[in-house]
């Protein structure tokens, strides 16, 4: 292989696997640029090749200096300028000949190591820009120039790693903890930061081989301490393994790099991504472009009818990027495509047709070409020569015309019907073609009746004349069941977005951009990019040096948007200005469309004469048409031309214009204006009528029934923009209200920045009333950011301004909000008396609008002292102040406390109906922040019934409201409550996560107001509760208790009773009496969910104590709540205790079946109390084995919650919580009573926050004190293993293996599993329709268990799998850990592989065949239980049954393939694809080579039609047989259809295949039936891997036209595939290439003929006559030079004439290649090919071999060879091809007529 796709020269292969080869190669179109070359392996890669064809187009655009470019992605069409048959594709990538930094020493200079790490994070900040994760940044991934340039490897090649799970080992060391164990969810820009953590460890540090990396051992001694720290920072932020902690930012590190180095590094932005890019993925288009593909897979599967394609689209839409998209698409499944587009340049006549098929002629196979030749004369005058210039008929006469339409449409259909896969004509903008091409269309498609034609055609319906013979057409096509119509619609806003955001080169979609290019442009594709090119060009659109792209102008609104003056729209302008002009002003004076009624009132124009002009404009597609429920309106619907128009009208005129149009509109609409409101004010703002139309606008939002809603957003907007001119009080008063919509929507920033204009503008015009408002409510959002100081400042200036200027509603405002700080401060007193001091002075000064707030804050006032009923009072006065003033929003404040006093006296119905009528408001009104709070509010209330998933999901709603706007209040609440959430669902991981949160961003709590301090306090108190630190847990509790003793009883009682827990838990105490106090409150509340935990726990220490009666009383009592507040949990707890204290028979059953329930559950602290107090029982009862289980299972769900809690000191006092050491002791002393050893065993007094709390759990000295009759005994139990009980080694197992396969593996499965201990296991198989490895059979798990693709890679790396074991000592396989999945203690993994020499013939045909090993699965164990026995005794136990494994899983397979064709004893074709992949890909990996044979069975249709079908069959029967039993083992014999077989010897060279093929040809000759006379023969065909290809289906195809070639020599032959075989000329058309059907080339051919006639007849001198002949020739091929070479009678060389172009002397010496000159005097075959021979002479310029493309001709008079011409040319210049071939050789025979 030296050329592919005749433009990559393969200079070196760099290295094969099973997945791609990869080589070095020269592209040649490109300055001979050295890149990479992958070709993939296309049935193992098609997840890959699918993946790459919707996004390598993303990855070819993404460029960046440290980035090694992904360059193309694309499938073969030739190797060595032949053309490949089989779908192959592969990718070219940059090239870099450096090694990778892990082959480099580690020892260099610091700055150099700093400045490889400032490249990365580089081009890992670019890449995150841009929305990628590289996700395997590792050293061997990371290469250096020469230059000190970082190079990372290519995006395709890494992802192309990720889909294959194939990686190095070192780089498995930097890959972030949720990628290793697919967590594909929570891979972000955070995963690469951990690889780079890893980095900087690797090359700063000496620790990276160290497991244990607590201090970082710096290597570089000219590092001080203060970098160190930084650096130890650093990494220890980027290596956290919760992804969620690695906050650091990578631009920011960059600069801070620099700055503690003391570095210079260059990090330009704007150079790096300032860049518009156009070539994006198509956008918006999936839907349309997924119905062609569903129809091309339909008609693969024999479904499809369709058979004409219309995709219709008005201008700009996108239709030949669309069909552009399609030729890809089906290009890339392999498809033959046609295409053209239609110009007014080739649309004359059926010049499209001409065009078709002149791309169609050349694949034309020869008899098809002269079948129809004659009937195509017309419209392929190159043909006339075939057919002595005799023209058939003249197609003007109708019926010679339909003749030529028949015969086009058979021709079509003896071209396609052989194809197995439909062949496409792709003609873009139909509409622009002749009546006569569409005739001619529409017969084929109607009357096509076989074959496989699909047309796709694209057109714009809107310009085609209505009525027109065209228009008829397409409609009849739309009409027909054939015909699939395809509308291709303008883009959408989330379209638009997501166009821009890959043309910008950014992450997000910038929708506020969108929107406004959305209404330039209404989505049309073409028009974006022209305003988007525009904008660039003019530096309107600009990206900014920060790293953002940006706009010039303030608001989007002032942009210009330019339109396009294109010729269409300049043409159009000519036809307006003839006799529309005066219509079109009008209507594109108009922002929407324009009424028939009210353009009759602004135009000179009788009704008549208008109505004429606007059907012609319609006619014309100058205006559009529309019909409402109001009549008749138009629009110009080209906003290109309506820019054109409105900007050519003089300004005074267009003002007049829209001032008529603006009265008229008053006028007409004055009783409903709100029909024409938006166009109102365009018109009277473009008419200077700003105050009016700002007037219109407040008049309306004033009516607005949500005055917060996005519709009073939009006007109160829009009216700011229109008073940027207007008077200044008017300006102040939008502005106001602009601040204050935006308050009460959450855009605080945005609230600010208008407030903040206001005081502006207010100070300019002395305007204090309105300054005051600003501060105040500048002051009202730093309150709501709980930023109190500031808030506080701000209060104290609103207040002064209001005091100078005596605006009472300002001081009275200003002390409310200072009331509302003193709140969150919880200055009651303070609080007190200005509030009296404020109502008495609103009540002086009647300042109604300010009662409903002092009544809120009087009820909270209330409510916080415990006076609950004088707190409801006060609420509800405010609400009805609130609604007296019209303020109803503000009343779902007060509304929303009062639901919360109803939660907290558990009158849940009550709260909710008070929290739904707040929903119902604040939807209306579109107000967010109250919506958090509402959302939050229910959360809770169902965190109160237990209700955990029902909570999770309004606060989780809430949360991330109170993240949009900012609320810093809403988030501290809402944080709090899911980590309440976590806790009671036992998730300490989030939990946990949770808590750090709130102690990073809210360490400055006391600013919060009381409510929300006392559930903070409480979400402590509870988090230490639940993880056993008792004095933290008490402090927080006793703080809650204190905080809301007076308003929140339950908060109160549940700390109450938790201080009373802890007691008993960490001091021993029990107060019966003070729980008895807690029992008496709870019951005199209604707090049930609440009530019946705090029942169930205290029961639960009445057992402990042993006052088992005290536990029955509780439970009698819990027993009255469970139906009210059902909980499985609080249910099952109960159960356990009842049914132990009982301890009947009854009980003792039910208590098991408790049990088996809770199996399926995941209520683990159920379950350990469970399983703690079965243990007792059963050590009690004396069933040690069994109490060993159930204790070993308690411990277990132990470790399973410690492994989740992240800190090692939160473990060791959740395991003191839990009294492991109490369960360990009973443990330990089991195991003394069962094995007789008393062993050591580590307890919680052992740990310290320094150790791994894995020691606590070890259970590896158990396993040395135990034999295998203890063993048996203790699994004997276990219903997982109950089939395998009594099988104690390896021979008991063999002896109950048999025929059933399926048996025997589940049986190996259950012993391997038993004999582990495994918890599951999996027998996992190769599944080819999944493309993956799945479970075939199952112990334990399901059936759709996917394995982690990682750990399958991870395991076939090592020749015996892996034992992965968290007790395990750090080995070769223990650094592997982290692959371990959540909750699992150990795993084994090893493939099922057999060593290929135990199947091997000792008489292997060739000496020194290597043995390797075939992988066809995996078995797969894991447990979660600390008890197991993987370890290295099991390990190698599954390495010995490997190979029984594979021998019943390789039966297995081969029944499920029905592999044995019945009838001839060989296998199927179905099993021959599977095994011919699987040799293939082995034959990669040994380097070996294997032949294909193609059997088929002579004269096979004469047996069955003269003996029938019975002796037929017993003829293939016979041949089968003998061919499956003269083979080795090792050889695949298999049916391939009818009477040809197919087989693959294994490891033989050309010599060895063939003559194995003959001695199977003799043989098969020898066999003989009594019943018939004729001899049976075979005819063989060979290719030979990988000499003749590397491919399946193009080794199928060569061994078949080896076939073809033996039958065609006479059968019962065999013959190896040859190149001659496919470059055979002897069937040349020899029209080709004579007649092109260009009028310049055709009479230059002609020319060329007669001269050489000219040249034989005139010029006698024979020397002369060749010196001229060369010279015409050399002239018309475009030849570099031309030979003559005469041959003597003896077949060698006697002469050589040469001639060069452009010289008039012979040329002395040339280089000729004697050994195409050899070939073709020996075969007497021309030939035309590229001669790859590297000794031609360097190209001057581009200094590359000039490469030559040759035609070789043999001179033949009276069957004897007298010469060849030889002809060359550089391949840079011209390719010769079939056409070239077959003029030169024309006018070579012409040459020698008259020569010889």
């Amino acid at each position: 292989m030296k050329i592919i796709d005749n433009r990559y020269k393969v200079n070196r292969l760099i290295n094969e696997n099973a997945y791609n080869s990869i080589y070095e190669v020269v592209d040649l179109w490109d300055s001979d640029r050295r890149l990479f070359l992958k070709l993939y392996d296309t049935e193992r890669q098609y997840r890959l090749i699918e993946y790459f064809i919707n996004n390598f187009i993303t990855f070819s655009r993404i460029k960046h200096r440290n980035l090694l470019a992904s360059k193309q992605f694309s499938i073969l069409k030739t190797i060595d300028g032949k053309k490949v048959r089989v779908k192959q594709y592969y990718s070219t990538s940059e090239f870099i000949g450096t090694p990778s930094i892990d082959k480099l020493d580690r020892d260099m200079p610091l700055s150099n190591k700093i400045n490889i790490i400032l490249q990365i994070c580089s081009v890992l900040d670019f890449l995150h820009y841009r929305g990628i994760v590289y996700k395997h940044l590792s050293p061997t991934n990371i290469f250096l120039d020469g230059e000190g340039i970082v190079k990372l490897k290519d995006i395709a090649s890494i992802y192309e790693n990720d889909i294959n799970a194939n990686y190095d080992n070192m780089t498995r060391f930097f890959i972030a903890p949720e990628i290793i164990i697919q967590q594909e969810e929570n891979a972000d820009a955070s995963a690469d930061k951990y690889s780079l953590g890893q980095l900087m460890i690797y090359l700063f540090t000496d620790n990276f081989y160290n497991n244990k990396r607590t201090n970082y051992n710096y290597t570089n001694d000219e590092m001080d301490e203060a970098q160190k720290r930084f650096l130890d920072e650093v990494i220890n932020n980027l290596t956290n393994t919760n992804s969620s902690l690695r906050s650091i930012n990578i631009k920011n590190l960059i600069n801070d790099i620099k700055k503690v180095f003391n570095l210079d590094y260059e990090h330009d932005l704007v150079k790096e991504r300032g860049i518009l890019n156009f070539k994006t993925r198509i956008i918006g288009r999936d839907k349309e472009l997924k119905r062609i593909l569903d129809i091309d897979n339909d008609f693969i599967s024999g479904f499809s009818y369709k058979r004409l394609i219309l995709v219709n689209g008005v201008r700009g839409v996108g239709k030949t990027r669309f069909l552009n998209e399609i030729i890809f698409l089906l290009n890339m499944k392999g498809r033959d495509i046609y295409n053209i587009e239609i110009t007014s340049n080739n649309n004359f006549d059926l010049m499209p047709i001409t065009n078709i098929l002149r791309q169609i002629i050349k694949d034309t196979p020869i008899n098809i070409q002269e079948k129809y030749a004659r009937e195509f004369i017309d419209i392929l005058p190159e043909l006339k020569l075939k057919l002595n210039n005799k023209i058939n008929y003249d197609l003007d006469r109708p019926t010679n015309r339909l003749r030529l339409y028949d015969r086009i449409t058979n021709y079509f259909e003896d071209f396609t019907k052989q194809r197995e896969t439909p062949v496409y004509l792709i003609i873009d903008n139909i509409g622009e073609a002749s009546v006569d091409f569409l005739f001619l269309l529409d017969y084929v498609i109607r009357n096509i009746t076989s074959g496989n034609l699909k047309v796709i055609a694209s057109l714009n319906k809107q310009i085609i004349p209505k009525d027109s013979i065209k228009l008829n057409i397409l409609e009849r096509w739309l009409e027909e069941k054939y015909t699939e119509s395809i509308s291709l619609s303008n883009l959408n806003l989330n379209e638009i977005g997501k166009f821009l955001q890959q043309i910008l080169g950014i992450n997000y979609m910038p929708l506020n951009f969108s929107a406004v290019m959305l209404k330039e442009s209404k989505g049309n594709p073409k028009h974006i990019e022209y305003m988007l090119k525009d904008l660039y060009a003019k530096g309107e659109l600009y990206f900014h040096k920060d790293g953002f792209w940006d706009v010039k102008a303030q608001k989007y609104s002032d942009i210009y948007f330019p339109s396009s003056l294109d010729e269409a729209v300049k043409n159009q302008i000519g036809i307006v200005e003839k006799e529309y002009m005066s219509i079109m002003k009008v209507v594109s004076c108009f922002q929407g469309s324009i009424s028939k009624t009210i353009l009759y009132n602004m135009v000179e124009l009788d009704n008549d004469e208008l109505e004429a002009k606007l059907q012609a404009l319609t006619t014309m597609r100058l205006i559009d048409e529309m019909v409402s429920d109001w009549g008749y309106s138009y629009s110009i619907n080209n906003i290109e031309l309506k820019k054109l128009i409105y900007y050519r009208i003089p300004k005074k005129e267009r003002i007049k214009i829209h001032e008529k149009i603006a009265g008229i509109l008053e006028d007409k609409y004055k009783e409903n204006i709100d029909l024409i409101m938006e166009e109102l004010i365009y018109q009277l703002v473009s008419s200077n009528q700003r105050e009016k139309a700002i007037k219109l606008i407040l008049n309306k939002v004033k009516n607005e029934k949500s005055k917060f809603g996005l519709q009073a957003l939009y006007l109160w907007d829009e009216a700011y923009e229109i008073a940027k001119d207007a008077r200044k009080d008017l300006k102040i008063e939008i502005l106001e209200s602009l601040a204050r919509i935006y308050f009460m929507r959450g855009e605080n920033d945005k609230a600010i920045k208008t407030y903040e204009e206001l005081y502006e503008e207010s100070i300019k015009i002395n305007n204090l009333k309105h300054a005051a408002i600003a501060k105040l409510g500048i002051g009202e959002i730093y309150f709501q950011k709980n930023l109190i100081n500031k808030a506080k400042e701000k209060a104290i200036e609103g207040f002064k301004i209001s005091e100078e200027i005596e605006y009472k509603y300002g001081i009275a405002r200003s002390k409310i909000l200072y009331c509302r700080i003193l709140s969150n401060l919880n200055k009651f007193d303070q609080l007190d008396k200005n509030l009296s001091d404020l109502l008495e002075y609103s009540i002086k000064n009647e300042l109604i609008d300010i009662m409903g707030d002092i009544y809120n804050i009087k009820g909270l006032l209330e409510y916080y002292k415990g006076n609950i009923e004088k707190a409801i009072e006060y609420y509800n006065k405010s609400i009805d102040y609130f609604n007296k003033s019209g303020e109803y929003i503000y009343s779902t404040k007060p509304m929303n406390n009062i639901a919360i006093i109803y939660s907290d006296r558990g009158d849940y119905k009550k709260a909710m109906e008070y929290y739904e009528e707040i929903l119902s408001i604040v939807d209306k009104a579109g107000i967010p922040n109250v919506k958090l709070t509402c959302l939050n509010n229910i959360g809770e209330i169902y965190i109160k019934l237990g209700s955990f998933t029902k909570a999770k999901s309004y606060i989780e709603e809430a949360k991330n409201l109170a993240s949009d706007i900012e609320d810093i209040s809403g988030k501290f609440i809402t944080s709090i409550n899911l980590g309440l959430i976590y806790l009671n669902n036992y998730d300490y991981q989030n939990s946990y996560n949770i808590y750090m949160e709130l102690k990073k961003n809210f360490s400055d709590y006391e600013n919060f107001s009381i409510d929300l301090l006392s559930q903070y306090f409480d979400f402590l108190g509870e988090f230490y509760f639940y993880l056993g630190k008792w004095e933290e847990a008490r402090q927080w509790s006793i703080k809650t208790m204190e905080i809301c003793k007076n308003y929140d009883e339950l908060s109160y009682l549940v700390s109450e009773s938790r201080i009373a827990f802890i007691d008993f838990y960490n001091k021993g105490k029990y107060d019966r009496k003070k729980f008895e106090s807690i029992r008496s409150k709870f019951s005199s509340i209604n707090f049930s969910f609440y009530r019946r935990r705090f029942l169930i726990e205290s029961a639960m220490i009445a057992f402990v104590n042993k006052e088992y009666d005290y536990a029955l009383d509780i439970l009698e009592e819990d027993s009255l709540l469970k139906d009210e507040y059902p909980s499985f949990y609080l249910d099952s707890l109960k159960k356990i205790l009842l049914y132990t204290v009982r301890n009947d028979e009854e009980s003792r059953i039910n208590l098991e079946k408790l049990g088996e329930e809770l199996k399926s559950e995941n209520l683990i602290s159920a379950k350990i109390l469970y399983n703690v107090i079965m243990g007792n029982k059963s050590y009690k009862d004396g069933n040690y084995y069994k109490a060993f289980n159930y204790i070993s299972e308690a411990i277990d769900l132990v470790f399973r919650i410690v492994s989740d809690i992240p800190e090692v000191e939160f473990q060791i006092s959740f395991i003191k919580r839990t009294r492991v050491d109490s369960i360990k002791k009973l443990f330990f002393d089991i195991i003394e009573k069962v094995f007789g050893e008393k062993l050591d065993y580590c307890l919680v007094e052992n740990l310290n926050a320094k150790n791994n709390i894995d020691k606590y759990f070890d259970y590896s000295s158990l396993l040395g004190v135990m034999n295998e009759a203890q063993f048996t005994k203790l699994v004997e139990n276990n219903a997982l293993y109950s089939h395998t009980r009594d099988i104690k080694d390896v021979f008991s197992l063999m002896k109950r293996l048999n025929n059933d396969y399926k048996h025997n593996l589940h049986m190996i499965l259950e012993f391997l599993s038993k004999e582990t201990l495994a918890q599951r296991g999996y027998v996992l198989m190769y599944d080819e329709e999944l493309n993956r490895y799945s479970p075939i059979v199952v112990l334990g798990g399901t059936l759709d268990f996917k394995p982690n693709k990682n750990l399958l890679s991870l395991a076939n790396r090592y020749k015996n799998g892996i034992l992965l074991s968290a007790s395990l000592e750090s080995n070769v396989v223990g650094l592997y850990r982290e692959f371990l999945p959540k909750g699992i203690k150990a795993l084994i993994c090893v493939p099922i592989r057999v060593n290929e020499e135990d199947l091997i013939e000792k008489d292997r045909r060739k000496s020194g065949y290597d043995s390797y090993q075939r992988h066809i699965g995996y078995i797969y164990l894991e447990t979660d239980r600390l008890f197991n026995r993987f370890d290295k005794t099991r390990h190698r136990l599954i390495e010995v049954l490997t190979s029984i494994l594979y021998i019943n899983m390789d039966n297995y397979r081969l029944q499920l393939l029905s592999s044995i064709d019945k009838l001839t004893g060989t296998y199927t074709r179905k099993y021959f694809e599977v095994e011919m992949n699987k040799t293939i890909n082995e034959a990669k990996r040994l380097q070996q080579s294997f032949g294909l044979l193609l059997v088929d069975i002579d004269n096979f249709k004469l047996f069955n039609d003269t003996y029938g079908h019975r002796i037929g069959d017993e003829v293939l029967s016979k041949v089968g047989n003998y061919l499956a039993n003269n083979t080795r083992k090792t050889d695949i014999v298999a049916r391939y259809g009818g009477e040809e077989f197919i087989i693959i010897l294994n490891n033989v060279d050309e010599e060895q295949a063939f003559a194995i093929g003959d001695k199977l040809r003799k043989g098969v000759a020898n066999l003989s039936i009594s019943s018939i006379k004729q001899n049976i023969t075979i005819s063989i065909g060979i290719s030979l891997f990988p000499k003749h290809s590397q491919f399946k289906e193009e080794l199928i195809i060569k061994a078949d036209q080896a076939l073809y070639n033996a039958k065609d020599k006479g059968k019962n032959r065999i013959e190896m595939w040859n190149p001659n075989l496919t470059n055979t000329l002897n069937r040349v058309d020899r029209l080709a290439g004579i007649l092109t059907g260009n009028t310049n080339s055709d009479e230059r051919n002609i020319l060329a003929v007669l001269d050489v006639i000219n040249i034989a007849k005139d010029i006698k001198n024979r020397k002369k006559k060749i010196f001229e002949f060369l010279g015409r020739i050399t002239e018309t091929m475009e030849a570099e030079s031309s030979s003559l070479i005469e041959i003597d009678n003896e077949q060698n060389i006697s002469q050589i004439y040469s001639r060069s172009r452009l010289k008039q002397e012979w040329v002395i010496n040339p280089y000729i290649n004697m050994e195409i000159v050899k070939r073709v005097i020996k075969n007497k075959k021309g030939e035309f090919l590229i001669d790859w021979d590297e000794d031609y002479a360097k190209d001057k310029v581009l200094n590359t071999p000039n490469w030559q493309s040759v035609m070789a001709i043999p001179i033949i008079i009276k069957s004897r060879i007298k010469g060849v011409g030889y002809m060359t040319v550089p391949i840079k210049e011209k390719e010769f091809d079939y056409n070239s071939y077959n003029l030169a050789k024309m006018l070579w025979d012409l040459f020698a007529l008259s020569y010889y």
